[in-house]
């Protein structure tokens, strides 16, 4: 699927990080499915964008980073 996905935008896909619920639960933030494309989904949740939350969303997203598991596409 990732290949068709990349194929539509021009690009093929190097990989994709895989995360756990527990991991994305941890930080405060929800999972929510879409299935667009398969097993794919949103996560949602995140403190409001303005200035005074940049570091937070920041100190989540490298909290996430850290606990994905790299999965390399041939």
């Amino acid at each position: 699927m990732a290949k068709e996905v990349g194929s539509a935008r021009g690009r093929e896909p190097r990989g994709r990080g895989e995360l756990t619920h527990r991991d994305v639960e941890d930080t405060g933030l929800m999972f929510m499915r879409d299935d667009k494309p398969p097993r794919h989904g949103n996560l949602v949740g995140w403190p409001s964008p303005d200035d005074t939350r940049k570091d937070q969303n920041k100190d989540v997203a490298k909290h996430l980073a850290q606990k994905a598991v790299l999965v390399l596409h041939n």
